[in-house]
């Protein structure tokens, strides 16, 4: 009995251990399609995600060893000159060819079978009459070196002509050179290029120019690139009917990049310069485009155009076009260098517009600076002038640093919401200043599509920073709220009664800085809440262009003075210096020498206190004296309050 109870115990012992067993080998299959399923995924995500969102904003350098070979070692070269008689040059294997003399109907092809092939130009004059000058049908990679000290020209035929080659595919080769696989120009020769029948230099897949001097003449575009392309340390001269730079690949699982390191490139083109279905990136070059130039085309042609990000870091642009100066389907991100963009709108970014760092000049038919996101600005020094908005945003406009000056504009700054924490923003306008539209811009032509039902938010928030606008509208605008918490905001408002220095629709809370705000007394209204002490001064006459007003305590010692460049009857002021249930007077007329600041001061040498226009004690918050408008704060709207020609004020 005992004998058959331990036989029933291992047999349970034996089921518990295989059960385990089984139950462990499982869980550790489990685990095994788990980590490969985990892996597999990374993979995808690593194959499969655009290149601009893996690196953030780094600009992507493919070149290679091979690719920066000024001289090629010629030991085993095979040396080849090409004549009226020795016309067509045919490589079907690896090696290095040197080419040289002068044909006048010729041309190179190369099928090599997945081999790498080097050619080295030397002296080369080729034209060909019926096809392109360079056809490489098949190759791992083929390199052209432009040898030093040299000048090659290839000039291709102005007809169309169809290539077949040893498989029987039929296929139109439309550039002088023309490449299906991976092609390198490098050394610090030169190369002239005439593309007649359409494109000066074609290249299927990835396509590298290092430290050569290529000048293209092309009917079409001057480079077409399917995949990417990368230059660095070269020179390109580029006159083009279609775009100067055309890499475009439609195929939208590929993520294509052109990337420009250093050197110089000059185009004139009738189409876009620089047009890349990819990531767009510039360091340390020189880039001077003119586009749209042409008799042949409409003429709305972009300067730089990128259905990705368009990046710069440190480089110099000189930018001449009939259309957008710089388009990105994503971010514009400028770091560094000296720009200057003469276009219809300068900066366009479907997402973000992003200044770091740089001197930017925008000249303007329309916008500087347009974002349907936001823009941000945190360094450099930006110059507008503009016919339309210096900087527009759909969604936002963030200043954190940097000297903004906007020469000539309809509009400052327009956004639903404007935060200004750093920098200065210098502002002349024809309507107003900053305005806070609360509007996308897309309904900004009229109110045929807006829900006038619909709840809209926005602010103008200041909390740092030094602000000078000259407007002729209002001065800051907003159909919602302004807070400023700190900074410097000098407003020299409008001189007409239908627009007020200060308009606001919801609420202004002044809570810190200095603040002054002139216009006339027609539309004055003061915040509506403060932590600081302001004054409110209306004069019964107006206080002409140049003349000197003066707030001193009772002992006449000068606290606040400020010569306005326009006449004016109304001024507010908020700022540390005055003290409540303390006691001022306010003068007119007075005469001091001084070093102003845009017409503030507070230190003078006074020759003489002019007319003592009242004495008054704070002993409120807000202390209104003279003419003031028995407007609540958040004025009605009037003339100054509606919609602007195209848009909102």
């Amino acid at each position: 009995m005992d004998e058959m109870k331990n036989k029933q115990i291992n047999k349970n012992k034996l089921c518990k251990d295989i059960k385990s067993d089984s139950f462990k080998r499982i869980s550790d299959k489990k685990i095994t399609w788990f980590v490969l399923f985990f892996l597999l995924i990374l993979f995808v995500i690593i194959l499969f995600l655009p290149q601009e969102r893996m690196f953030g904003y780094d600009i992507i350098n493919s070149i290679g060893a091979d690719d920066k070979l000024n001289d090629i070692p010629l030991t085993h070269a095979e040396y080849i000159e090409m004549s009226n008689e020795n016309n067509e040059v045919k490589i079907y294997k690896a090696g290095i060819y040197v080419i040289s003399g002068k044909c006048d109907d010729g041309y190179i092809y190369v099928e090599a079978k997945k081999a790498i092939v080097k050619i080295v130009l030397d002296n080369l004059e080729l034209k060909s009459s019926s096809s392109g000058c360079i056809i490489i049908d098949d190759s791992k990679k083929t390199f052209i070196n432009c040898k030093e000290g040299t000048t090659s020209y290839l000039t291709d035929s102005s007809e169309s002509y169809i290539y077949t080659n040893e498989k029987q595919e039929y296929y139109t080769a439309n550039g002088c050179i023309y490449s299906r696989d991976d092609l390198t120009i490098n050394g610090k020769g030169s190369l002239v290029i005439n593309g007649n029948y359409q494109d000066g230099i074609v290249c299927n897949d990835d396509f590298i120019i290092y430290n050569s001097h290529v000048s293209i003449l092309a009917n079409n575009h001057g480079i077409n690139v399917n995949d990417s392309f990368t230059t660095d340390q070269a020179k390109l001269d580029i006159v083009s009917g279609g775009d100067g730079i055309h890499s475009i690949n439609n195929d939208v699982s590929y993520s294509n990049y052109t990337s420009i390191f250093g050197g110089q490139i000059d185009i004139i083109s009738g189409g876009d310069g620089i047009d890349s279905s990819g990531v767009m990136g510039i360091e340390n070059g020189y880039i001077n485009i003119i586009s749209g130039e042409t008799d042949k085309k409409p003429t709305s042609y972009k300067g730089i155009s990128s259905m990705s990000n368009v990046i710069i870091n440190n480089s110099s642009l000189m930018i001449s076009t009939t259309d957008k100066g710089i388009k990105a389907d994503q971010d514009i991100v400028i770091s560094g260098g000296n720009i200057i963009i003469d276009a219809t709108t300068c900066l366009k970014a479907d997402n973000i517009v992003e200044i770091n760092n740089g001197d930017v000049t925008l000249n303007s038919f329309s916008d500087g600076i347009n974002s349907t996101n936001k823009v941000n600005i945190n360094g450099g020094t930006i110059v507008l002038s503009v016919l339309d908005d210096g900087v527009h945003a759909d969604k936002q406009i963030q200043i954190n640093g940097g000297f903004i000056e906007i020469i000539k504009s309809t509009e400052g700054l327009e956004s639903p919401e404007i935060e200004i924490n750093g920098g200065e923003l210098r502002s002349t306008s024809s309507d107003d200043g900053i305005n806070i539209n609360c509007v996308p811009h897309d309904m900004m032509g009229g109110f045929g599509n807006i829900n006038m039902n619909q709840v809209l938010s926005g602010k103008l928030v200041v909390n740092d920073g030094y602000l000078w606008v000259n407007s002729y509208g209002d001065g800051i605008d907003s159909n919602d709220e302004v807070i400023i918490n700190g900074g410097t905001v000098i407003i020299c408002g409008p001189v007409n009664d239908s627009n007020g220095a200060l308009d606001f629709d919801t609420s202004c809370e002044i809570n810190g800085g200095l603040i002054i705000i002139c216009g006339t007394n027609g539309m004055a209204t003061p915040p509506s809440k403060t932590k600081s002490n302001v004054i409110q001064i209306g004069f019964e006459y107006q206080i002409n262009q140049g003349d000197t007003i003066l707030i001193t305590d009772e002992d006449d010692n000068v606290i606040f003075g400020f010569t306005n460049i326009k006449s004016y009857e109304n001024i507010i002021i908020s700022s540390n210096e005055l003290i409540k249930n303390s006691t001022y007077k306010i003068y007119t007329g007075a005469k001091v020498e001084t070093q102003a600041i845009d017409g503030y001061f507070k230190e003078c040498n006074v020759l003489d206190l002019g007319t003592l226009y009242q004495t008054l004690t704070l002993k409120d918050s807000i202390t209104r004296v003279g003419v003031t408008s028995e407007m609540d704060p958040g004025n009605m709207p009037g003339p100054g309050n509606m919609p602007r020609p195209g848009g909102f004020n």
